[in-house]
């Protein structure tokens, strides 16, 4: 049925944010992790999308600027 299909359209749209803040938004984030290993010298042979990047930027602007 329709409700059927509503659900688990919400249940994936749950599961797809769950996996992006742990790409790129949440604390310790892979994007994050990847650019640190970046600046230390490590090579790569594909680079991270630019939106993902900037993303992340803006997240971690906000934590630091944000008072706990």
């Amino acid at each position: 049925s329709l409700k059927t299909i509503g659900h688990h359209l919400d249940l994936s749209k749950e599961s797809y944010e769950a996996a992006f803040k742990q790409l790129s938004t949440g604390s310790g984030n892979l994007v994050s992790q990847a650019q640190k290993i970046k600046m230390l010298g490590a090579k790569a042979k594909k680079s991270l999308s630019d939106s993902l990047l900037e993303s992340t930027e803006d997240e971690s602007t906000r934590a630091l600027t944000e008072p706990e």
